[in-house]
């Protein structure tokens, strides 16, 4: 951490850069300025959306040589709490490693992808966080294809996708979805 402050500390100037939601919004970004970076919406949950397009837009990205900050690793913390099945197939490739470390794996692992921001509401979330960065490992190819096959279980299961950002809380409509939830989970 202290090396972190160190690096910090000797940086001479500001980066510009921008967020990006879509490709086609992406691209135009890129191509008429000077961009030094590119904040995207990428995790395995939303790598094959068509309407995020998390990998279209990084695809942009790197081909124009734009390093990618990365926003919504986790979606929310849907990908922090998967369904029993997902999670299952998880540990089984890894024991030892908490559900939110593959995604942040998934999307810290693509060559081009600069810096991952991950929000955390407990101190254990960010010590978790740190465990797996600090010797960062990228996936392999059989654990990225496990991140797709969870994404898949997970696209199954959601009728209404949901990042739990309680921007409904207290609403009907919120119980509503909160009670499916739970109910794909087996709560």
């Amino acid at each position: 951490m202290v090396a972190h402050v160190a690096q910090k500390a000797e940086r001479k100037r500001t980066l510009p850069g921008c967020a990006a939601r879509m490709a086609k919004h992406a691209i135009s970004l890129l191509v008429n300025t000077l961009m030094e970076f590119v904040q995207l919406q990428i995790n395995y949950l939303d790598w094959e959306s068509e309407w995020i397009q998390s990998r279209a837009c990084y695809e942009v990205a790197e081909r124009h040589g734009v390093p990618v900050v990365v926003m919504e690793p986790i979606k929310g913390g849907t990908l922090a709490q998967v369904p029993a099945q997902a999670e299952a197939l998880l540990k089984g490739l890894d024991p030892s490693r908490s559900v939110a470390s593959w995604a942040i794996r998934f999307v810290a692992s693509p060559p081009n992808v600069m810096c991952v921001l991950s929000g955390m509401s407990s101190l254990e979330q960010m010590e978790d966080n740190l465990s797996y960065m600090d010797d960062f490992q990228p996936l392999s190819d059989e654990e990225r294809q496990a991140c797709f096959k969870v994404a898949s279980i997970i696209n199954g299961q959601t009728a209404i996708a949901c990042t739990a950002c309680h921007s409904c809380h207290g609403s009907e409509r919120h119980e509503d979805a909160r009670l499916q939830a739970r109910e794909r989970r087996g709560d």
